[in-house]
């Protein structure tokens, strides 16, 4: 690193404490960058980093390339979170995984595949960027279709609103009917041991996404869409976005063009946990934007923690979308030059959002906080219809 060179230690601390507060890690290359970051300048010998390819996914309580969406019921106990929200029992060969990237002029290589994984019962559909196959009992065809709309529906407007692009391959795209069912396929097809509560995940190695699903409805498919699209081009997203923009439109409707997400069951983890609360113990808006990955999903740490923070960010998120500022921000983050990613975030926060949106992150949230008054009016008859 550059903390190894003369005259550079200091440009060295800004690029590896970006690193370290930015990206998911294993366990041992977090480990890895912090010893170099407490090195710096000093003699100490240097540390490995186990170098990621694009084709291989580790094992360790953050993987790069794959996100999942997760319940939380609220409980009276506080629950210590997992070290590890999902591990990898073994890696996926690049053999393996080349065999999954099905280009899209090969439909029937397509549905050939989906019915290798899930089955030969198993309800396929292949339409547009995307092929669909279920295994729940409740799932006629007039159901993907439906879904299917969504999904392009929903990917076009992701493409038009955040800049995405969609891989040149099909998207593959698992349904199953229960937990169990879903955590099978996990270990069968990713060798992924996933965490209890699991609802749906996407791996961004294969163009993949498996969920829970027995309706028409798309709304753990738009949540895991949102991070497999975002993370191809936007690898550094802060968690607290990342994970708050994929909540945004697990429930949200389509108004002309656009999806709107709406206020959600995650509105009962905020009010128990967070607007209860004395001000003095409520997380801020400007902690968690500062947080990096193991201290957002409070890995070994609270699971009340870990659900306020994801609730926080979600309803963060929506308000900026109802400000329509949430383009602006995205953009704004995204294309942010080399010397605003500091190493004091908190400063790097207020730089984003100033520009993006002529206020403080401080001043934003005391609005936000002045928003949330607003929860209690109920939703409209238009939305209930949308829903």
């Amino acid at each position: 690193s550059y903390c190894r060179i003369s005259g550079k230690e200091q440009l060295g601390k800004i690029y590896l404490y970006y690193a370290f507060n930015r990206y998911p890690y294993s366990p041992a290359n977090r480990d890895a960058i912090q010893a170099e970051l407490d090195g710096c300048d000093t003699s100490t010998p240097p540390s490995t980093i186990v170098v990621f390819s694009t084709l291989s996914t580790m094992g360790g309580a953050e993987l790069p390339g794959v996100n999942s969406k997760m319940y939380y019921v609220l409980d009276k106990r506080d629950k210590v979170v997992s070290n590890n929200m999902m591990e990898v029992t073994k890696p996926l060969s690049e053999a393996e995984l080349e065999a999954r990237r099905i280009p899209l002029n090969m439909p029937e290589a397509a549905r050939a595949h989906m019915r290798e994984v899930l089955g030969p019962d198993a309800l396929v559909l292949i339409d547009g960027n995307f092929a669909y196959g279920s295994t729940s009992a409740q799932h006629e065809m007039s159901d993907l279709h439906s879904i299917a709309t969504q999904m392009e529906q929903a990917s076009d407007f992701f493409q038009s609103t955040f800049g995405v692009e969609l891989p040149d391959y099909f998207i593959t795209v698992f349904l199953v009917p229960n937990e169990r069912r879903l955590q099978s396929l996990a270990r069968k097809y990713h060798y992924l041991e996933l965490q209890d509560d699991t609802l749906g995940y996407s791996f961004q190695n294969d163009n993949s996404m498996v969920a829970i699903n027995n309706s028409a409805s798309a709304g753990t498919l738009k949540h895991e869409l949102a991070h497999f699209l975002v993370r191809r081009s936007f690898g550094d997203i802060p968690p607290w976005f990342d994970e708050g923009l994929a909540a945004l439109y697990e429930v949200s409707y389509f108004d002309g063009e656009d999806l709107v997400g709406l206020r959600n069951w995650r509105e009962a983890v905020l009010e128990e946990l967070w607007m209860f609360r004395p001000p003095e113990e409520r997380v801020t808006i400007e902690q968690i934007a500062a947080m990096n990955w193991s201290e957002f999903n409070q890995l070994g740490g609270s699971g009340q923690a870990q659900a306020t923070h994801h609730a926080l960010a979600r309803y963060f998120v929506l308000f900026l979308q109802n400000q329509r500022s949430l383009p602006a921000v995205y953009r704004t983050f995204q294309s942010r030059p080399m010397q605003e990613r500091l190493p004091d975030i908190a400063a790097e926060n207020d730089w984003v959002f100033t520009e993006a949106t002529g206020k403080s992150l401080g001043e934003l949230y005391e609005d936000f906080k002045r928003s949330v008054r607003e929860f209690q009016k109920g939703l409209t008859r238009e939305e209930i219809i949308s829903l």
